[in-house]
């Protein structure tokens, strides 16, 4: 597992000297900096032109992992024509850098061929923190409602990251025919530190047919800096949003409407130190914790949400296995029928399926990723029902349904090498406790992790592959649904070991594929239960801190609940209280310096986007007139974004 863990660089560019003059012409340079933290572009500075001793005086903060080790300082000329040329580098070793301390020297410029020297200095200057700031995560959600004034068959939702390409997103809604209605809904997770370089574009498209191709365009678009969302639109309702149409003339000020819902709700994560009483509490044996917040979530779905951060936050504290094997224990000791067994969203089930989904989710890419993707753009169709189809469609479409379930079926049973020792330990002890209870059951060391692994994980990600993202923005066929529910209705009753019935008559013709993969599945049921030979590690990118700051936020937000507990049956009560109390003084604290940083960064932003002359209304005020699109000239992106790493540092 990959912990991270809240460390920050500070980083100040000074200057340059003596650079090598990239231009012959003028005998100077364009020179800008790029900073890389082990091979991933973080932020860069201005170019200045025509100079070889430039004065950049820029500074940024960097959240960082802990085990990083890569700081790269790449220093560029700036071309008229791409590329840039590379002039040189400075290169850092973090794990040479103690724990607040800072370096401030010159340091000399090396070329990517070592033999050869350029000369030049840069001063640079470099501050490591370990968990002394509190981070902010925030999280931009946007619903698609309505095209007013215009049609499209779907919307698309970018946004773009400047300054890290690798955390670009895209999201689709479905794909309508008549009327532009959706009530969908997307959210991007966003560090703070990279709000200044996010672009989000809302783009209205339609498809068109022509000799049987399908081609896609855009008709309008609605172009915004995240930096100005945040800052002129917090928690907004529904409301009515300007979108540019195309084909536009110069002088032509033709818009459509778009009814949407764009919030920004900002996460606040303490050091991971501030939060050690409340994980010890979590990953105490007694589990004391753990069933209190299973009792006070009154919805089904409020448990799902909040037990896969505590299934996170186990593993990272290696108590992830015990708690399963805990929880399968109890709900064995109270199943009377095995055949009824997860049947129920009990704790068990809850837990088992936050930690297939935390520790199993690389192993649904490889089963499932490139089928999902080929489902998704077919034009082929799975079904078999009489009342849907004619019958001489019904041999080609049982092929294409036995061709997609054999093709998964075979990417499960061929990637069972690859699932995590974990799960493997989990199942093989469900196995034992299935076997001890119902001895004379031959099936039900098969359909206990079985129906689980199938119902749960692999059948719930082919029904929904968007909430795995497994199809990223892909927009399916109108035979997606319908085909996709077909293979997962094959493998549960593969996983349940049963055949297709008077239920489902047309269905069937299945059971011959079912009873062919009988063997293969008691055989991967098998291999998946025992403890491998050779380790193989949950590999996820865990932030840790967030997780616990899940787990606090829901806690804080059920605290009436908590109060109202009887303390006999949950003796953590009072310290719990305790605890939370300390932590809600720390975030109201924190809740005062935001604020009256927001102020100031909204004042800031405003008037260097608008103008001086066009104030930006603060929260709670009204705006009078927005534009479709937005643009500002480079120097004011810069500036902006000198303020903000400037805000950035005097939070920490």
């Amino acid at each position: 597992m990959i912990a991270n863990v809240e460390c920050k660089l500070y980083i100040k560019i000074a200057s340059a000297k003596d650079l090598p003059a990239m231009d012959y012409m003028t005998s100077s340079s364009d020179p800008y900096v790029i900073i890389l933290v082990d091979g991933e572009k973080k932020d860069r500075t201005r170019t200045i032109y025509k100079t070889l001793n430039p004065d950049w005086l820029e500074e940024f903060m960097i959240d960082i992992e802990k085990h990083s080790h890569d700081l790269v300082f790449k220093l560029y000329d700036a071309e008229h024509i791409p590329p840039d040329e590379f002039i040189g580098e400075v290169v850092f070793d973090i794990l040479d850098l103690k724990d607040g301390t800072e370096t401030d020297n010159w340091f000399s410029i090396l070329p990517r061929n070592k033999a050869r020297v350029i000369g030049g200095k840069l001063r640079i200057k470099v501050g490591y923190y370990v968990s002394k700031f509190t981070k902010h995560i925030g999280i931009i959600s946007i619903s698609i409602v309505e095209l007013l004034n215009t049609f499209g068959n779907y919307c698309k939702v970018s946004f773009t990251n400047d300054v890290n390409p690798d955390h670009n997103r895209s999201f689709k809604t479905k794909n309508v025919k008549q009327i532009p209605k959706w009530g969908e809904n997307f959210e991007y997770q966003v560090q703070s530190s990279d709000i200044e370089h996010i672009t989000v574009t809302i783009s209205v498209c339609i498809t068109k047919s022509k000799r049987g191709k399908k081609t896609k365009h855009i008709v309008g678009q609605y172009v915004v800096p995240l930096m100005q969302l945040i800052c002129s639109h917090e928690n907004m309702e529904t409301r009515q949003i300007d979108i540019k149409l195309y084909p536009a003339q110069p002088k032509d000020n033709k818009l459509g409407q778009l009814r949407s819902t764009i919030r920004y709700i900002e996460k606040m994560v303490f050091p991971v130190e501030v939060y050690s009483d409340l994980v010890d509490m979590l990953v105490h044996e007694d589990r004391c914790l753990i069933n209190l917040i299973y009792d006070i979530c009154p919805r089904v779905s409020d448990r799902k949400m909040i037990f896969a951060p505590i299934l996170a936050i186990l593993e990272n504290e290696n108590k992830a296995v015990d708690f399963i094997n805990y929880c399968n224990t109890v709900e064995v000791e109270n199943t009377i029928d095995a055949a009824t067994i997860f049947r129920a969203n009990s704790m068990a089930s809850i837990a088992m399926e936050a930690y297939l989904i935390h520790a199993g989710k690389s192993i649904l890419f490889d089963v499932l990723e490139v089928e999902l993707s080929e489902l998704y753009s077919s034009s082929k169709s799975c079904e078999l029902d009489p009342n849907r189809i004619q019958v001489k469609e019904t041999k080609k479409n049982f092929n294409f349904l036995t061709q997609c379930v054999t093709n998964i079926w075979n990417n499960i049973i061929n990637n069972s090498g690859d699932i995590p020792s974990n799960i493997r330990l989990m199942f093989h002890h469900l196995q034992s406790e299935v076997t001890t209870k119902w001895p004379n059951n031959e099936d039900v060391k098969y359909l206990a992790p079985g129906g689980f692994i199938f119902l749960r994980f692999f059948c719930a990600a082919i029904l929904s592959p968007n909430l795995f993202n497994l199809v990223g923005g892909e927009t399916p066929t109108k035979l997606t649904p319908r085909n996709l529910l077909l293979i997962s209705k094959v493998l549960m009753n593969l996983a349940n070991l049963c055949h297709f019935g008077a239920k489902e008559p047309y269905m069937d013709v299945m059971n011959e594929f079912i009873d062919d993969a009988i063997p293969q599945f008691k055989l991967y049921i098998d291999e998946i239960s025992k403890p491998s030979s050779t380790d193989v590690p949950v590999v996820v990118n865990l932030n840790f801190g967030s997780e616990v700051a899940s787990v606090q936020g829901f806690l804080l937000s059920n605290l009436d609940n908590i109060k109202e507990i009887d303390e006999e049956q949950y003796p953590i009560k009072e310290e719990l209280l305790i605890v939370l109390e300390v932590l809600e003084k720390l975030k109201n604290e924190q809740i005062e310096r935001d604020e009256t940083e927001r102020k100031k960064r909204i004042e800031r932003t405003s008037s260097l986007i608008f103008g001086k002359k066009h104030k930006r209304p603060l929260s709670g005020e009204r705006e009078t007139q927005s534009s479709p699109v937005f643009s500002t000239d480079h120097r004011s992106e810069h500036e902006s974004g000198k303020l903000r790493k400037h805000a950035l540092i005097q939070r920490g």
